[in-house]
C-alpha cells in the first residue's frame, strides 16, 4: 500500500537527503524526486504530483514555510516540515502555511511513518471540509434568489389585489388567489426542504430506522398532491402492495416520496400519468416513481444530485424548482443505506429509483 505513496524530498544537504531517502525506502515509501531549494520544490510539485512532501524548513533561497505557501496556492499537497531542532514559533508558522506535520531530523522510522500517515489523513479531511464548505457557499448563492422569487411574487399578487380588487371579476380574483396559493405551497415545500437539509448538515437530524409501511406513505403523499394533480388532470397510481415494508427512518422516507411525487407532477403534461411501485427483493426494496412527462436533458441529468450546480428546468405549467429536493432525497436515501438513480428519455418521461432495506424479513 505504502509503495503507492510518492514522496518528494526537499533538502539541500545531500547527506541528510540520502538518510531520509534510505529511511523512506526501508518503510516502503516511493521517493519520486529531490529538490534542493524552495523554488525547485514548487516546480517539481507541479510536474511530479507527489502524494506528500518532506520539506526542510531552512533552504538556500526561500524558507520551507514560504515554499509551502506557494505550493498551496498552486497545488495543495500534504507537507511534513523538517527541522534540525524544535521551535514552537516555527511550528506555528509552518502549520499556518499549510504544513500538516513536523519532524525533527533525524527522525526514526516509526516517527516518520506515523507523521506521514497522520499528515496525509489530516490533509484529506481538510480538503473534504474545504470542498464541502465551498459547495455549501455556492449552493446558498444559487438558492438565495429562489427564496426571494416566491416572496416577490406573493407580494406582487397581494399588492395588485389590494389596490384593484373592486375592479376585478370573481373569476379573476379566484384565478389570482389560486396562483397565490400555488406560490405559497411551493415556497412552503422549499422552506421545509431547506430546514431539513440544514438540520442534517448540523447533525441535528438523525436517522432512526424502524419498520415502516410504504403503501401508507405513498397514499399519504398522493392525498397531499391530489389537488395539484387534478388541476393538471394527472392520474397518480399507487401500485405498492399494502404488505410491503421497509426498515428505514419514517420522516426521511416520507420526505423522499413527497419530493419525487411533487417532481413527477411538476414535469408531467396535462392528462399524464404518475406511477408509484415497489419491488421486493431478498434483502432490499426498490421503489420507483415513474411519469410520462417531458423527461430530463442529458446536461441536467449529470448534475441532478450535485449541490454545487443548479439544475434549471421549468415545469409543464411554469412551475419553478431549486433542485434542493433531489439533493435532500439523495442524502436521505444514503443515510438509510440505499442509493438513488434516474432513468429518463427526453420527451417521453422519467423514472426515479431508490432502494431501502427490507422490513419484511
Amino acid at each position: 500500500m505504502k509503495k503507492d505513496i510518492n514522496v518528494l524530498i526537499v533538502e539541500d544537504e545531500t547527506l541528510v537527503s540520502d538518510m531520509i531517502r534510505g529511511t523512506l525506502k526501508e518503510i516502503n515509501y516511493n521517493v519520486v524526486g529531490r529538490a534542493v531549494n524552495g523554488y525547485q520544490a514548487v516546480e517539481m510539485t507541479q510536474k511530479l504530483n507527489p502524494d506528500v512532501i518532506l520539506m526542510d524548513i531552512k533552504l538556500p533561497d526561500i524558507s520551507g514555510i514560504d515554499a509551502t505557501k506557494m505550493i498551496y496556492e498552486k497545488r495543495p499537497t500534504p507537507i511534513v516540515m523538517l527541522s534540525a531542532y524544535y521551535n514552537q514559533e516555527l511550528l506555528e508558522s509552518a502549520s499556518e502555511s499549510g504544513a500538516g506535520g513536523y519532524l525533527i531530523k533525524p527522525a526514526s522510522h516509526s516517527e516518520m511513518e506515523r507523521t506521514i500517515t497522520i499528515t496525509i489523513d489530516r490533509f484529506q479531511e481538510t480538503m473534504k471540509l474545504k470542498k464541502l464548505n465551498e459547495d455549501k457557499d455556492k449552493f446558498f448563492s444559487i438558492i438565495s434568489h429562489d427564496i426571494k422569487n416566491p416572496l416577490f411574487s406573493m407580494n406582487g399578487y397581494l399588492g395588485i389585489m389590494t389596490e384593484y380588487i373592486d375592479k376585478f371579476s370573481k373569476e379573476k380574483i379566484k384565478d389570482m388567489t389560486l396562483n397565490l396559493k400555488k406560490t405559497y405551497e411551493s415556497f412552503e415545500r422549499l422552506i421545509d426542504n431547506l430546514l431539513s437539509w440544514s438540520r442534517m448538515q448540523t447533525g441535528m437530524l438523525k436517522s432512526i430506522p424502524k419498520t415502516i409501511n410504504l403503501y401508507d406513505i405513498a397514499i399519504k403523499n398522493i392525498k397531499l398532491f391530489q389537488q395539484n394533480a387534478e388541476q393538471k388532470e394527472i392520474l397518480i397510481q399507487n401500485e405498492i402492495e399494502n404488505k410491503i415494508e421497509a426498515y428505514a427512518d419514517y420522516n426521511m422516507v416520507d420526505t423522499i416520496f413527497r419530493n419525487l411525487i411533487s417532481n413527477s407532477i411538476k414535469f408531467t403534461n396535462k392528462g399524464g400519468t404518475v406511477k408509484i411501485s415497489a419491488l421486493l427483493n431478498k434483502n432490499d426494496i426498490i421503489i420507483s416513481i415513474y411519469d410520462n412527462g417531458i423527461g430530463i436533458s442529458e446536461k441536467n441529468l449529470k448534475i441532478l444530485f450535485k449541490i454545487d450546480s443548479k439544475c434549471t428546468q421549468t415545469g409543464t405549467s411554469g412551475e419553478k424548482g431549486t433542485g434542493l429536493g433531489l439533493i435532500l432525497c439523495k442524502e436521505f436515501v444514503e443515510r438509510n443505506g440505499g442509493r438513488i438513480w434516474c432513468e429518463t428519455e427526453l420527451g417521453k418521461g422519467t423514472t426515479f429509483y431508490f432502494n431501502l432495506k427490507s422490513g419484511n424479513n
